[in-house]
């Protein structure tokens, strides 16, 4: 059979075959239904998908839609902060968060000078970044921690988001929630999902309507592998602090590197207790696209998948919790 184009006229005797005339019931009935074909095939789909139901997201039930392309994020105000040698991006600094992260100074901090020599390809200096600068920084541990507060939950970049060169301020840290999750409880299972991840909570600031609150998500259950208890607070409860920062070195993310700093804290005394610098790359071999992007050889041999690994497997060496977590167990894996 021929295939018709709804969006062209037909005539009747094709649509209703030849011989005896249709009763005027039937010929209503078939021009309602001709019409209601044609309104939804020939109108704009994505603009009758939002009159029909404006809260529908194909995506989200794996549909796969074009995207809007995003203009090249650019930097145009810098900002200087006590916690890093060169200006950063203002909006690095746009809350409080943000620029509290930046206001820390570490007993380890980064040199002016970064070593970059313009005979340098971007590998090499990405190598040199990270036997000179990146590493694991522990000054003192602490043992029996049930929990901490993580000050700055980054957001989920989406796939345009991961493929420009400037947009995200951390990008090989902020890349790897787009596996984690969205929210504090799913957040939390980085963290407390027994037996290989063994915090007991996990506490995050979210706004009030009049002050600052506090997420607090504990209680995994197995079955689901999910957390059942969400609670909000007026204020945290916890010890210690983890937060992290982007960090800029002169002419990186021109060579497609991106680096970052996670920081744990006593929230008491301000001391802080270790740090994680990291550097990734990505752009080498194709566009940019930091989700995988490569890590510093000597960080990422620590960890199966350190895109997923590394944060639990740092912050549990200072934060050492109540019950110590299994080894060889994957994040996620079901028992």
């Amino acid at each position: 059979m021929n295939p018709v184009c709804l969006c062209q006229p037909t005539s009747k005797a094709s649509m209703l075959g030849r011989g005896r005339a249709p009763s005027i019931p039937l010929i209503v009935g078939v021009s309602v239904s001709l019409l209601t074909t044609l309104f939804a095939g020939c109108v704009d789909a994505k603009k009758r998908r939002m009159e029909l139901n404006p809260g529908f997201d194909p995506i989200y039930y794996g549909a796969v839609v074009a995207r809007e392309e995003l203009p090249p994020h650019k930097w145009t105000k810098f900002v200087a902060v006590a916690g890093q040698p060169e200006p950063v991006p203002a909006e690095w600094v746009s809350t409080p968060e943000g620029r509290y992260a930046h206001s820390i100074v570490l007993p380890d901090p980064l040199p002016k000078d970064s070593g970059y020599k313009w005979t340098m390809s971007a590998t090499e200096y990405f190598l040199h970044l990270c036997e000179k600068e990146a590493g694991e920084f522990i000054y003192r541990s602490e043992p029996g921690v049930a929990g901490f507060l993580f000050d700055r939950p980054p957001s989920v970049p989406d796939d345009p988001v991961l493929a420009d060169r400037y947009r995200l301020e951390a990008p090989i840290f902020e890349a790897q929630y787009q596996n984690i999750g969205y929210n504090a409880s799913e957040r939390g299972l980085e963290y407390v999902s027994p037996p290989s991840r063994t915090f007991e909570y996990l506490e995050e600031p979210i706004k009030g309507e009049k002050e600052p609150e506090v997420v607090f998500v504990s209680g995994y259950e197995e079955r689901t592998h999910r957390l059942t208890n969400r609670e909000v607070r007026n204020a945290p409860v916890s010890k210690y602090m983890v937060t992290w920062r982007g960090i800029r070195r002169k002419h990186d993310r021109e060579h497609g590197i991106g680096g970052f700093e996670l920081i744990i804290l006593d929230r008491e005394t301000g001391e802080v207790l270790g740090f994680l610098r990291d550097f990734g790359i990505s752009g080498r071999r194709g566009p940019i696209y930091w989700l995988n992007a490569a890590q510093c050889p000597q960080l990422a041999a620590k960890s199966p998948r350190p895109e997923v690994e590394q944060t639990f497997r740092f912050v549990s060496s200072v934060l050492r919790p109540v019950k110590a977590p299994v080894k060889g167990r994957r994040f996620g894996e079901r028992p």
